[in-house]
């Protein structure tokens, strides 16, 4: 009797869902350093017909740093993020069909983050005072030479680590994903895979831990531990957009304004707001997840 062969999704569900698989193996758009760090796929991304979230990363983002915050010592196992994609990808669904107001701010739909927070679909929001924005690639341009690099970004988010984690919602490029900062590690949690690599179409968490490593084409060791992240979004995410305007900058075909565009990235430190006190003529709109609860 013919054996039938099981789906990619079986296979994933066969698995322990909170396991993460052998480390990730990439090689950086320049082919000149090789990231390993352990990873934890979804069996889809926002894009999928069943998350139907094309334009859903803000939601999404907003959903996973409540999670985050509601259970500070957890990572999402595969099964609550892909959960947390559903459900955010819903909500933005919602918002998109909610009012004219939406629709005509942003004609695709793509929200940003201030907009996502005073919707109100979580109670969280942003501290300024402990966010930080500059830009990718400051070195390989002249116009950006003051501007706040990623260097000094890392150096400003990591300095002061605490057990408290610190988490993030990183914008560029017309896309956010979630940043988790710990003492030792610290996570990058997408909800779309094609920022990951070029055709992938699975959500990804990166867990930057003892165990990443970054080889030089020597095989000499770069770098290790949770300033592998740093590098990953050098090196990784962000070179080759870098690498593309790098060369029509040295033609004379960009202006500052475009770089701003392109390469500004904003690290929004995500805060959990107080409960608002309920009285008896009034409800809460929102019921805050118990430890495990999604």
């Amino acid at each position: 009797m013919e054996t039938k062969k099981a789906s990619f999704r079986e296979i994933l569900m066969e698995q322990n869902l909170s396991e993460w698989s052998s480390p990730l193996k990439l090689l950086s758009q320049d082919k000149e350093v090789l990231l390993k760090v352990p990873v934890l796929f979804a069996s889809f991304d926002q894009t999928s017909r069943l998350a139907s979230g094309y334009g859903a990363c803000s939601v999404i983002a907003i959903f996973i740093a409540h999670w985050l915050h509601c259970n500070p010592k957890l990572i999402p196992t595969r099964v609550q993020f892909e959960s947390l994609i559903l459900q955010g990808s819903s909500e933005w669904r919602a918002l998109s069909n909610k009012s004219s107001y939406y629709q005509n701010k942003f004609s695709n739909n793509h929200f940003d983050i201030e907009t996502v927070i005073n919707a109100g679909i979580r109670p969280v929001s942003i501290c300024t005072d402990r966010s930080v924005t500059g830009m990718f690639g400051v070195e390989k341009f002249a116009l950006l030479k003051d501007m706040f690099s990623l260097d000094n970004m890392w150096e400003n988010i990591t300095k002061d680590l605490t057990t408290e984690p610190k988490i993030f919602v990183v914008g560029w490029n017309d896309h956010f994903f979630v940043l988790k900062l710990e003492l030792n590690v610290c996570y990058i949690i997408d909800s779309y895979g094609s920022r990951l690599f070029r055709g992938c179409n699975q959500a990804y968490m990166l867990k930057f831990d003892d165990s990443s490593v970054i080889y030089g084409t020597d095989k000499q060791i770069l770098c290790t531990g949770k300033d592998c992240c740093k590098e990953y979004m050098r090196k990784f995410l962000s070179s080759n957009i870098v690498m593309k305007l790098e060369k029509e900058y040295k033609r004379g075909y960009i202006q500052l304004p475009y770089l701003y565009e392109k390469l500004q990235v904003d690290m929004s430190y995500m805060c959990l707001n107080a409960p608002s006190p309920v009285s008896s003529s009034s409800t809460s709109s929102y019921d805050a997840p118990s430890s495990l609860q999604l």
